[in-house]
Formats: C-alpha cells, structure tokens, sequence
C-alpha cells in the first residue's frame, strides 16, 4: 500500500483518497517513520497534518491513531513554532491552528485518560500560545467548516428565524468594517456594549474580538451612575446600545466621558438623533473599509493581547472590571473540552443566560461557537419561553443557576400524579416538556439539592454541579460526567491549579484561564 514519504509529491492526494481505516494505516506509519528518523519530521509533519484534518472521515480515523504519535506530533509542532519570530510565519500557525482543530474533536478528547487531561491541557496551552490562535482566526476555521449550518437561532414571540454560520460571519465583518470606519484617523478606541441579550449583541461583540478591537461589556441592569463611570473608567470611545430605554441612561454619561465619541443604537424602531447612529447604518460605512483590513488586523493581534473587559456589580462600592486576554478566552474553550469530551458539534444549546455574564458569554455563546454547535437565543428569559423553545427546537445541552432546574422539576411534576407516577411517565413528561434531546445540564452560581441532580441524573440528562468566578473566565470547578457527588462543586478544570499554602490554606491559581 503507497505511503507517505518525504519525496512523496502527492502525499496529500494518497491518504484523502484512501478509507478511514487505510487512511489511519497510512498517517500512523507515517508517524512511526518520524518517531524512528526525526530528521523526516519537516517533510512528514506538514503532509500527516494537512491529510489528517482535510480527511471526509477524521472522527473515523482518529479513533484509530496512538494517542502517543499524536501527542509527539503536537510537540514537535509547537517546537517549530517556538523557533519562530514572536509572530511565526502564517503556514507554520495555520499548521498549528489545524492541529487544534483536531485536538477539540470528541472523537479523539473521549479516549483520553482522565488521569492525563493535565498533560494534554499543558500540550494544547503551548501550541495555542505559539500558533497565536486568538478569536479571529478560530471563527474563521468553524466558518469554513460548517458554512450553511445553523449557528444562531433566534426565538422571540413563539417564532424561529436561523443564522448559518456564513450569515454571521458575513455580518460579523461588516459590523467590524462600520466599528472601524468611525475611526478614520486611528485604531477604534474601546468599544462598549450596554445591551440585553440579542442576536445583534453578539456580533458586535464577535466583530470586535475577531478583529482585535477592545470591548467592554456593561451589564444591562447598570444604573445610570453605574453606566458613566464604567465609560470613563475603560475611556470608551463608541457605546453599542440596544434600545431607548439603555439610551437613556447615557444622557448624564456623555457629559462626563470626555473620551466617548460615537454611540450606536441597535432597536431599529428607535429614534436616532443627531448624536446617535442607527446600528444598520454601520455596514454602508464600513464599505469605506477594505475587506481584507479585517483579515490582516485579525491575523495580527497576538495571543497575550488584552481583548475584552467584563464589568461585575461585586458587593459594595463601584463596578469591578476584570480584562481577559485572547489566551484567557480561546484556551478556556479548550479546558472545557477537556472536562466535557462527549459535546460537539451536534449539539444544540438552549440559551438565555445573560451575554454579559461569562456562563451566557463564554460557555454558551463562545462555547458554541468553539464545538460547532447551534446556540438558541431565548429572548424572553421566563420559564414558559423556555420551555416553548425547547419544544421547537429541542437542546442536547442547558447551562442555567438553579432556579430554572428547579422550575424545570416542578413542570415535570404538574404533568403528572407525583404520589403515583412512575419512571416511565415521568420520563415522558421530561421529553415532552424539554423536546426529548436534553442529554447534558450544568447547575452553578447557587446551592441546588441532590434530589433535583438525582432527579435528571435518573432521566437520562447528565446534570452537573460547577463553581466559578468572573475572574477565571467563568468555571474553576465541576462534577465530571458520571461522577456527581451530593452537594459537591466537584474537582479543578483543566488550567486551574489548587495547591495548599504552608498554613494549610487552599490556593487556587489561575495562570492561564
């Protein structure tokens, strides 16, 4: 059977023709070559990564490579990265981004150890630092891949109405193309968002992490005095608003922010005065923007570089802004794959956790767009609304506080006889109120008791237990799947470093996340 080789010249063409199992012979041989004979490594390595994550059937076929050949592949990778300038070459980085998407897939994150998430964790983490993956380059990858798939959809007085992920992405840059044009003479200031969720606050926010334009997030229930002072703080330059009612809390702001120059206003039914522009007049002015300047800002922002800061109310005193950097964000999302091997991109995520908080920011939206997944915007945030959305399009995964498992339970129990009702039915009433799909939940931010865990446990949803703070880009620990114990908030994410102090004292390091 032909193989690849170092002269190969059409090593590429060998193995996409070639049957998964055939296709798996062929690259693990081609490890093995490299393994036994090092000085073949920058023929082979280059070939083994293209066939590898262009093959029709990957999944199929990294159930069959040794874990070890890989592993050895992603080090030998991240070496030639780390011979490179602080910005390597692009075909050096566009190797080490389709490494990465290989090593997000649940095919291979399912056969991995337990006991060897740390090694892999710290594996990912290097090549994701020397290949510079930031948020730009990672949408663009989902983009090509799933293309006319849904990525958002939206449910909104009983109706459905889907985004593909070529939609996004193409509205995504025109909003990047509008953010930029305000700013003629110098690189757009920080952009700030004070928004409910919606579809278009996404975009925004994913115009301006795909692009490297610094963002500050306001949370939707701030107060007037709360709104200015976050503005001066961060010396936002351009304010994305949703609605009048948002409007109105800058009238005050805009006297005291010297730095705040631009505000936008997306309700296409409010009224945009002379010193406000309607959020659909963005695009024709980033027709004065060259497409491809989106591109080459994207390619270049560097990993450590600051992308986003989050605005959190705290306790006392004034707002608290905690910055997360591109590392913070895109490794994040590969420490949650970590814990969650079995999602991917078959999942769909029912949604309605603030975009202002990490678990709706991070873990749901950026999450989705991470594993490919669909993200259903639930635009009213009552239990009734989710409900029905779940019944139109029913979710494989729910990320909510408490309080909606607990609605969730007592609906199940209206529909039927509590005293009497067997698992059976109970399980119908599950399936029918939840859309039959519901397979992973994640419960944090409050005390849920075991009973409800147990409850959906029993009913086929892997519900889990979690913890975590803003200031670790969302989660620092959860209860793997399979091992919930009562009222336990489980054990340290991949990245998250628990250690004891001399006195005894728990220590929880975030060094990455």
């Amino acid at each position: 059977m032909a193989g690849i080789t170092p002269d190969s010249t059409n090593t590429l063409d060998i193995v996409l023709e070639r049957s998964p199992h055939d296709a798996a012979e062929i690259l693990g041989r081609a490890l093995e070559t490299v393994a036994a004979d090092p000085e073949t490594a920058n023929d082979l390595d280059p070939a083994i990564i293209t066939g590898l994550a262009n093959h029709r059937s990957i999944d199929e076929i990294l159930g069959l490579l040794e874990l070890e050949h890989l592993a050895a592949l992603v080090d030998r990778c991240c070496t030639r990265l780390e011979c490179a300038d602080r910005m390597p070459e692009p075909e050096l980085r566009e190797q080490g981004w389709n490494i990465l998407d290989v090593l997000r897939r649940s095919s291979l994150l399912r056969r991995l150890p337990r006991d060897r998430t740390g090694f892999w964790s710290d594996l990912i983490l290097a090549l994701v630092e020397r290949s510079h993956l930031t948020v730009g380059p990672l949408f663009r990858q989902r983009v090509a891949t799933y293309g006319s798939k849904p990525l958002f959809r939206i449910h909104e007085k009983g109706k459905v109405r889907s985004l593909h992920w070529r939609q996004v992405a193409q509205r995504v840059e025109a909003i990047a193309r509008g953010l930029i044009s305000l700013h003629p003479d110098h690189d757009p200031g920080p952009v700030a968002m004070l928004s409910e969720n919606r579809p278009e606050m996404a975009m925004v926010d994913l115009a301006c992490l795909t692009s490297g334009i610094y963002n500050v997030m306001i949370p939707a229930n701030s107060t007037m005095e709360d709104v200015g002072f976050i503005l001066e703080h961060s010396a936002v330059e351009t304010v994305v608003v949703s609605n009048a009612r948002q409007l109105a809390k800058l009238s005050q702001a805009r006297q005291a922010c010297r730095s705040l120059k631009h505000v936008v206003i997306m309700a296409p039914e409010a009224e945009a005065g002379r010193d406000v522009l309607p959020f659909h007049s963005l695009p024709a002015r980033g027709n004065r923007v060259p497409a491809a300047e989106i591109r080459n800002r994207s390619l270049a922002v560097p990993i450590d570089s600051l992308a986003t800061t989050m605005y959190t109310s705290g306790t006392t005193g004034k707002p608290k802004g905690i910055q997360f950097t591109q590392r913070n964000i895109v490794f994040k999302r590969f420490a949650r794959a970590l814990a969650l091997p079995e999602i991917g991109d078959e999942d769909e995520f029912a949604c309605y956790l603030p975009l202002f908080h990490t678990f709706g920011r991070y873990l749901e939206m950026l999450g989705s767009i991470f594993w490919g997944a669909t993200y259903n915007f639930v635009m009213n945030p009552s239990v009734e609304s989710l409900m029905r959305a779940m019944q139109l399009s029913p979710p494989t995964v729910f990320i909510s506080v408490p309080k909606k498992w607990i609605q969730l339970h007592d609906a199940v129990m209206h529909q039927v006889d509590p005293m009497t009702a067997g698992d059976e039915e109970l399980q119908e009433a599950l399936s029918a109120i939840t859309g039959g799909r519901l397979r992973w939940g994640l419960s944090a931010a409050g005390h849920l008791n075991s009973e409800i865990f147990r409850f959906f446990q029993s009913r086929g949803v892997e519900l889990m237990s979690g913890f975590g703070m803003t200031e670790a880009t969302g989660g620092i620990t959860m209860t793997a799947p399979g091992d919930y114990k009562d009222d336990s908030l489980g054990t340290p994410l991949p990245g998250i470093e628990i250690r004891l102090a001399a006195d005894g004292e728990l220590l929880i390091r975030r060094p990455h996340v």
